[in-house]
């Protein structure tokens, strides 16, 4: 499986083994890596890779998994979804084809999935 990283803050990240398990890390240069939360497995694997949402002071990252249920994670915690998508609440069935797209609106953000 492939892993994902995701940027957290200028010397964190979020990695995946490219299943369902995530390790926050603190790297900073020049010193050695240590672990800041996790690891968090999801009860189903990853569809893609996961994207960075929220602000620098709250950052977050959605991840879809191969059901198609989306979540929304705190990298501080990494523990269960801050918040979940299912198809009951409004997310086309199918299977996931890409990792979610993130677009800046006029009325806000919105997320964008693709599904086969």
């Amino acid at each position: 499986a492939t892993c994902f990283l995701n940027p957290v803050a200028p010397d964190e990240f979020v990695a995946t083994d490219g299943g369902g398990r995530w390790v926050h890390w603190r790297w900073p240069a020049g010193g050695k890596p240590a672990k800041v939360a996790g690891p968090y497995s999801a009860a189903d694997p990853l569809a893609a890779a996961s994207v960075r949402v929220g602000t620098p002071d709250e950052p977050r990252f959605l991840a879809v998994d191969a059901k198609g249920v989306v979540g929304l994670y705190d990298p501080a915690k990494l523990t269960a979804p801050v918040k979940r998508w299912t198809t009951e609440s409004g997310i086309p069935a199918g299977k996931p084809t890409d990792r979610p797209l993130v677009v800046a609106t006029p009325a806000g953000v919105r997320v964008v999935l693709a599904v086969d």
